[in-house]
């Protein structure tokens, strides 16, 4: 429960500093090994992190959990390959486990046949689907197959419609998702999650200042160490921000700094991403997907 704790309270370095501690103690214990890598790359330790993670998978092959977390750090360090692998090797063990599906498009189309076209649909919120049939049923499911929270569903639909191109139908999902998430964050002000869906509700409805105040607010919550993959994540919040709410040359330019944090942003994925699509004629951007 300490551990716990100091998550929630943003120490994430008390918290490392606790597992490494019983990791001395403890050096062949997979469960502490791999929760000693997700907060070192909370800290930007990232190869610290992988080698915690790689010892992990060596002393329990078998671990969904432990594949889930060493993928999802290769991705971050765009080990793709690596990270197919394990992915792989997890979905050998859960071909069903719709996070590990979603790390890697290569695991993806080896073992699509394994997931409901609904679990992966949740899965990836409209990212890049593997054909056209799996978009049109997305857009036709209701916000409550995308999950439990209604928050969360109108959220994901809106996501689903703003990368289809069906903006107008993105923003009333979006108004719907805020108006809960408003609630949400009076109810709970100093959880993080709220502010961070309330900031992408704020910004694809067209409230750009209340999504940034809503942005900062989550800065202060995380309190994100800078070069890690919180930081990534931050940064990436602000960019979806100026891209939803329509500035293209802040949108850039964060896009630009994304491309230099650890994490699955890459000019690859920049041509791929529907999500960008409103930039790609934009020069700017053009010369960021001219870096390949």
């Amino acid at each position: 429960m300490g551990l716990i704790k100091n998550n929630i309270e943003g120490d994430a370095h008390g918290a490392a500093e606790a597992l490494e501690r019983a990791w001395k103690l403890a050096p062949h214990d997979p469960d502490v090994l791999s929760m000693l890598g997700s907060f070192l790359a909370d800290l930007g330790r990232n190869d610290e992190a992988v080698a915690r993670y790689a010892e992990a998978a060596r002393l329990d092959p078998r671990s969904v959990l432990v594949a889930r977390r060493y993928a999802d750090a290769l991705v971050d360090q765009r080990c793709f390959a690596e990270a197919d692998s394990v992915a792989s090797s997890g979905l050998r063990v859960a071909a069903d486990n719709s996070e590990l599906v979603g790390h890697v498009l290569t695991a993806l189309r080896q073992e699509r046949q394994h997931v409901e076209p609904n679990q992966l649909i949740a899965a990836l919120a409209g990212f890049i689907w593997l054909d056209d049939s799996l978009e049109a049923l997305a857009l036709r499911l209701p916000p409550a197959a995308y999950a439990d929270d209604k928050s969360v569903g109108f959220l994901s639909l809106a996501t689903v419609q703003w990368n289809a191109g069906l903006y107008d139908a993105a923003r009333a999902n979006g108004d719907s998702a805020r108006m809960l998430l408003t609630a949400l964050v009076a109810r709970d002000p100093d959880s993080f999650f709220p502010h961070y869906a309330l900031a992408l509700a704020d910004a694809v409805t067209g409230r750009r200042a209340e999504a940034l105040a809503e942005a900062e607010r989550v800065r202060a919550i995380y309190r994100p160490e800078p070069g890690s993959r919180a930081w990534t994540t931050y940064i990436n919040l602000l960019a979806q921000i100026e891209l939803l709410s329509g500035n293209a040359t802040a949108a850039v330019a964060w896009v630009d700094t994304l491309l230099q944090l650890p994490g699955p942003t890459t000019v690859a994925s920049l041509k791929l991403d529907p999500t960008y699509a409103p930039l790609r004629a934009d020069p700017r951007f053009q010369e960021l997907l001219a870096r390949d």
